[in-house]
C-alpha cells in the first residue's frame, strides 16, 4: 500500500512540476519557474493538520503524509532542470 501510495504520489508531484511550468506559457523563464514552485510546493505541514483535524482515518492521513517524500526529494531534479535550461538559453 505505501509503494503504491509513493508511485502515485511522485506521479502527481512531477504532474505538477510539468504543469506548473507549461501553464503561464506566454510568461518569462523566471514567472514559469515561481509558478512551477508555487503550484508544486504548498504547505504541507498545513495539509497534514487540516487532514488530522477533519479525516483523521488512516487510508487518508497515510498518503497525506507520504507526500513529503516526493516532495523533497523532486526538488533536486527540479533545480538541476532548471539550471540546464538555463545554461541552454544562455
Amino acid at each position: 500500500v505505501v509503494v503504491t501510495y509513493l508511485i502515485i504520489l511522485f506521479v502527481f508531484f512531477i504532474v505538477l512540476h510539468v504543469l506548473g511550468y507549461f501553464i503561464t506559457f506566454w510568461r518569462g523563464r523566471k514567472d514559469r519557474i515561481t509558478a512551477t514552485v508555487s503550484l508544486t510546493y504548498m504547505n504541507t505541514t498545513l495539509a497534514i493538520y487540516i487532514a488530522d483535524k477533519f479525516f483523521s482515518e488512516p487510508n487518508i492521513m497515510l498518503p497525506v503524509i507520504l507526500s513529503i517524500i516526493p516532495w523533497i526529494i523532486l526538488l533536486i531534479p527540479f533545480k538541476f532542470e532548471m539550471r540546464s535550461l538555463a545554461k541552454s538559453k544562455a
